[in-house]
């Protein structure tokens, strides 16, 4: 609050029997004009001029700047020695009248904030469950999907792609991997740059997404894989378990990823790849991708950790050619040397410096 401003003015004393003043006609008087300046923040002018549900039969008057609110009072020069004090109060009653209203109007905004949050996430949980609904009954239909890249094209940049043979390094003695028939290695690489233009938007978007639950970030994947490949579905059971993204494909092959935050390399360990490679992939599964949500400031560090638990893991064979910039590795299944699997690591970082 500013000190008071007085300024010469006039006033009306009409009806004022003490001057003789008639009340059947105007009668001006040289005044004081005392003015008391508050400053506000947010911007929101228009706020001043609503009318709460909560209100009075004597609304506050001011004049309602872009930054701040001024009161005035006007006292008739002749009175305002004997009056100064009870001008200063009435501009200070103002004032207090002016916080009511504000705090009532910040109790209807609450509400209607809690009203729209819950609005926007009934929507989106409807929405979610009607995508998903849609999907199951695509899954179930077995209608072979193929890529639209008309409609991959609309919403990303076209990225030139460098496809070079996978030439692993065996960490033991194998032959060169070769996929079994299903998902190509050109389809593969497809649907992981897919996957990895939705984790970018992820990042350049951190507020939006660092405290999402893994499901909603799943889906987000979800839908953009289902607008362009046509299927795909989530908490689709597999072997021992409900998969984070179930993707059917030509021939009866399916692409399977599984989405975590990463909480530390014991747990990725311990929870993360068992989950995937155990409880998830079939022995007729060629190719898989586990996708990491990094809220940790040292993502370099982490991504490490992460990949040195896949090359630490005792079903891993040999690094494999990167898609872009992510890593992908060949391990061999479950208690069959000669099946392979071709597993991509794709991850997010997600944080606010």
């Amino acid at each position: 609050m500013t000190a008071p401003q007085v300024e010469e003015a006039s006033v009306d004393v009409r009806g004022d029997f003490s001057r003789g003043v008639p009340n059947d006609r105007s009668v001006y008087v040289p005044a004081a004009r005392i003015s008391l300046r508050v400053p506000y923040s947010g911007g929101m002018a228009i706020l001043f001029r609503t009318t709460p549900s909560s209100f009075n039969l004597n609304p506050p008057r001011g004049y309602v700047y872009e930054d701040s609110v001024v009161v005035t009072c006007l006292v008739p020069t002749d009175e305002l020695s004997g009056k100064k004090e009870k001008a200063i109060n009435a501009l200070l009653n103002k004032i207090d009248s002016i916080e009511t209203y504000v705090s009532w109007i910040n109790e209807d905004l609450d509400r209607w904030k809690t009203q729209l949050k819950m609005g926007i996430e009934t929507a989106i949980d409807v929405r979610r469950k009607s995508l998903l609904e849609m999907r199951k009954i695509e899954t179930q239909l077995g209608v072979p999907i193929e890529r639209d890249n008309a409609v991959a094209g609309t919403y990303t940049v076209p990225i030139p792609k460098r496809r070079r043979p996978i030439q692993p390094t065996p960490k033991r003695t194998y032959e060169s991997f070769e996929p079994e028939p299903g998902i190509s290695e050109a389809d593969f690489a497809d649907i992981v740059s897919d996957i990895n233009r939705t984790l970018t938007m992820f990042e350049r978007l951190p507020i939006t997404h660092v405290d999402a639950r893994e499901e909603r970030l799943r889906d987000q994947i979800l839908v953009n894989l289902h607008t362009i490949y046509g299927a795909g579905s989530s908490e689709t059971f597999s072997k021992r378990g409900k998969t984070d993204i179930y993707l059917p494909w030509k021939d009866n092959d399916v692409f399977i990823a599984e989405c975590k935050w990463w909480t530390g390399k014991k747990v990725f360990i311990e929870e993360a790849l068992p989950q995937l490679l155990d409880r998830y992939i079939v022995w007729r599964d060629t190719h898989t991708a586990m996708i990491l949500f990094i809220k940790n400031k040292g993502v370099s560090s982490v991504i490490q950790q992460a990949v040195e638990s896949i090359q630490q893991h005792p079903r891993y064979v040999a690094d494999a050619s990167p898609i872009g910039e992510v890593r992908t590795f060949i391990l061999h299944k479950d208690s069959d040397e000669d099946r392979r699997l071709r597993l991509a690591l794709l991850t997010a970082s997600i944080h606010i410096d």
